[in-house]
């Protein structure tokens, strides 16, 4: 039998790296006891849990053992057929032809499943879902895709700021595509399917799914999606290392039907009566960013061991192409300069504008990553993770030449294009002193322009710290948190507090390579 077929051609399920939960729990209208009736009827096995409210809010819930659990104890045992992902949308009864389309192909899987998760909530009672959907969080007010304006301004001046806009437009941008798509269709929920309903969609499936894996009965090959895990979604993060104490895995050895496989969730050690249960969200311990954690999850820790600060990378609009410049802290970004620089003959005009057009389009990053711990270690990190970018946008024609001239190699037109699919092929060539001091100066001057714009903008009238200099009020502290906009303003701080580490190590490896250029 085939397991989840794509909008293509291409099979998906999902493997045991598991990708959890949402910092906060915001449940909905569904009690315990009437989700806990659904997943027996589902099939779905609770071991000694309780889903425990918070101060009080029923909507605000963690998950707790009942009964001391020895390591290898199941917590939840569940049917992969209970869960969620892109292909119940596109093998739907009612709503399959419409999202297996033409009209549709252009649509990501996470649109796909934003709409359906929209559709399965509010058709009620005719959805098999319908008490774990109505048990989610009714919102994520801390996620960048429920900001407002206001929200959004807290992150003004900061380098994760355009991350936050870019995830605000793209989700606006995503619900005009699907409520395009679905308006077409006489069956889909369209009156219930909102810009916040949608915001809805695509953010629970960020904060709460998993990557599963199913086994495929065919070839014995193991497939894989994110899908929706009821239960499995309920444990909170692990937020030191070493903290978590739960682990999630598909479980395929009482066969390869897909009634026989389940997704289970046991104890990695022993586990006390009454304490929460915790999971990894991300399990390579590098990505766990507080600015992923931010951006999917809405909330970062305190105490978060990865001081990668990630940010958007410098990007020109339409009026730099048109112009030919492009302002990084008032800086001209090269690869577009090229592209209308008149000053060289036919054939390094020729190749330069080639060169300068695929940096463009394929090899300069939209985001960036400053990593102080990975620099104190190796200084290879730097250059590959921070400066690549900035070499490609000091670029200048007499590198083009250098390069041309240093790998002629009978090519013709794709040479560049062989020199850059290389991994070493821009470090490498791009070398020079004069290319590298460029480099390093035009980094040097965005690192400069960061510090100094997280310094001097007063959002909002709060500050990143105590701060007597400043008419602005201090941010709160975790005990003085009592609502989603003075998390927000918590957030806010850390988030400064991991980029000025950053920042202020990377203004220390380009000054001390900028030395040794002298």
């Amino acid at each position: 039998m085939e397991i989840c077929k794509s909008r293509t051609t291409r099979v998906v399920y999902v493997f045991s790296v598991v990708i959890l939960c949402a910092g906060s729990k915001k449940g909905a209208s569904t009690s315990e006891a009437s989700f806990r009736e659904w997943c027996e009827l589902t099939g779905i096995h609770l071991g000694p849990v309780s889903f425990v409210s918070t101060a009080g809010d029923d909507n605000d819930r963690l998950t707790t053992a009942t009964q001391d659990l020895k390591e290898g104890d199941v917590v939840f045992s569940i049917p992969v057929n209970a869960v969620i992902n892109v292909e119940h949308a596109l093998s739907d009864p009612v709503l399959g032809d419409l999202f297996s389309s033409p009209s549709a192909d252009e649509l990501t899987e996470l649109e796909i499943m934003g709409g359906y998760l929209v559709h399965e909530k509010f058709k009620r009672a005719d959805s098999r879902w319908q008490q774990y959907l109505d048990f989610l969080p009714e919102s994520f007010p801390t996620t960048p895709a429920f900001f407002d304006d206001e929200a959004e301004k807290h992150f003004n001046g900061l380098l994760i700021g355009p991350l936050v806009s870019n995830r605000r437009a793209d989700t606006a941008h995503s619900y005009k595509r699907v409520k395009k798509l679905v308006q077409k269709s006489r069956y889909y929920a369209k009156r219930r399917l909102t810009e916040t309903s949608f915001a809805w969609g695509v953010t629970a499936l960020r904060s709460r799914g998993h990557v599963v894996a199913i086994k495929d009965g065919r070839d014995g090959s193991w497939q894989h999606a994110m899908c929706m895990v009821p239960c499995a979604d309920m444990l909170n993060m692990a937020i030191e290392e070493g903290a978590d104490n739960v682990a999630c895995a598909t479980d395929a050895s009482k066969g390869t039907a897909l009634s026989d496989q389940r997704f289970v969730c046991r104890a990695t050690r022993a586990i006390s009566a009454g304490e929460e249960l915790l999971s990894k969200y991300i399990s390579d311990p590098q990505r766990r960013t507080n600015s992923l954690l931010l951006l999917d999850y809405g909330f970062v820790p305190e105490n978060n061991t990865n001081k990668r600060a990630e940010f958007a990378a410098p990007q020109p609009t339409d009026k730099d192409v048109d112009e030919g410049t492009h302002s990084v802290a008032d800086v001209r970004w090269q690869p577009f300069a090229l592209l209308h620089d008149s000053s060289v003959d036919a054939q390094r005009s020729a190749t330069t504008k080639a060169l300068a057009l695929h940096l463009i389009s394929h090899v300069l990053p939209r985001r960036l990553v400053l990593d102080a711990s990975v620099w104190e270690q190796s200084e290879d990190a730097f250059v590959w993770g921070f400066l690549f970018y900035f070499r490609a946008c000091a670029l200048q024609d007499e590198d083009v030449e250098a390069v041309v001239q240093g790998h002629n190699n009978g090519s013709g037109e794709n040479m560049w294009m062989q020199i850059l699919r290389g991994t070493d092929g821009l470090y490498n060539v791009t070398a020079s002193r004069d290319h590298e001091r460029r480099a390093l100066e035009l980094a040097m001057t965005f690192l400069e322009h960061a510090e100094l714009r997280r310094k001097t903008v007063v959002d909002m009238g709060h500050c990143d710290a105590q701060d007597e200099t400043r008419n602005c009020d201090p941010p709160p502290n975790d005990g003085e948190v009592t609502s989603a906009a003075a998390q927000i303003r918590l957030y806010r701080k850390r988030i400064a507090r991991t980029e000025q580490v950053a920042v202020d190590m990377a203004l220390v490896h380009v000054r001390r390579r900028l030395e040794v250029l002298q």
